[in-house]
């Protein structure tokens, strides 16, 4: 099995989009309805296309998962005690593993990817806010070695702020 990371296409947009309403239409049938038809946007996706900020993860040239990077947090992060303050730090966004393939390792694959290319990036640590009740993703990014760093509420919804230093 042939595993890569590259930056998401333009021709990509429509099909990480259903992608991402898949994922959260799976969220909503587990309990918490995270994605839905007004969050992540087509124009998101685009825009994250047009900023060289989605990958995508292939196994054997087939996209099993996504993930954004930025350099922007919400602006909750202020309120929270992050272990490295000053560190150039980016923000994993929408990362999204396609339901069919969730539970097969994929999330701690992403993460992988992630870690490189921020660290190809410059980035010496990365942060990032999750679902306070999707216990699984919990799980993935905790079993990355990230450490949560605060809880905060964000569009009426708990989420756990996790980092980890990468260099």
């Amino acid at each position: 099995m042939e595993w890569k990371v590259a930056l998401a296409c333009t021709n990509q947009a429509e099909m990480l989009y259903q992608m991402m309403q898949d994922a959260g239409k799976k969220m909503a049938q587990q309990g918490f309805g995270q994605w839905d038809e007004h969050y992540p946007t087509l124009a998101l996706i685009e825009q994250d296309i047009a900023q060289k900020a989605l990958f995508v993860v292939m196994s054997d040239a087939e996209v099993v998962a996504c993930f954004a990077l930025s350099t922007e947090g919400i602006p909750q992060y202020e309120q929270v005690e992050w272990a490295a303050p000053h560190a150039r730090y980016c923000v994993i966004h929408r990362l999204c593993v396609r339901p069919d393939q969730q539970g097969r390792g994929i999330g701690r694959r992403a993460m992988a990817f992630v870690e490189e290319v921020a660290r190809k990036r410059g980035f010496e640590a990365i942060r990032l806010e999750a679902f306070g009740e999707n216990l699984s993703s919990l799980r993935v990014y905790e079993g990355c070695g990230y450490s949560a760093r605060g809880e905060i509420e964000a569009w009426g919804m708990p989420f756990i702020c996790y980092e980890k230093k990468i260099v």
